[in-house]
């Protein structure tokens, strides 16, 4: 798993962290795993609540995102976030693209002309 990929799913499962922060804090500090980094007192300069302070520094986002990893390799489902190559080139240009895509079957074809089923 790339480190990319593992920084992109903890951020994306920060309780409290919507898209639209996850976003501005990436266009501040340019990459996923330097958010991850940030000190507490950098991250409440940022105006984040103590709950998505602790879950990064305290590394609870880490760890969860350790843990769906371990979840989606055993019901053979894929990862893929923004900066893999396989990432769609149409979803990211839309406004705030999710960071991280969870696929099952044949990914190759992600990407193309094709029709997909979107949800949670």
């Amino acid at each position: 798993m790339k480190e990319q990929t593992l920084s992109c799913l903890a951020l994306s499962l920060v309780p409290g962290l919507g898209i639209v922060r996850l976003h501005q804090l990436l266009k501040r500090w340019g990459a996923p795993g330097e958010i991850l980094r940030l000190p507490s007192a950098e991250l409440k300069a940022c105006r984040l609540s103590s709950e998505i302070r602790k879950s990064i520094v305290g590394g609870g986002a880490l760890r969860s995102a350790e843990r769906v990893i371990r979840e989606t390799r055993e019901r053979g489902i894929s990862l893929l976030s923004f900066y893999d190559p396989g990432y769609p080139e149409r979803l990211k240009e839309i406004h705030q693209p999710p960071l991280i895509l969870y696929g099952q079957g044949q990914l190759q074809f992600v990407g193309r002309d094709s029709i997909a089923i979107v949800g949670s």
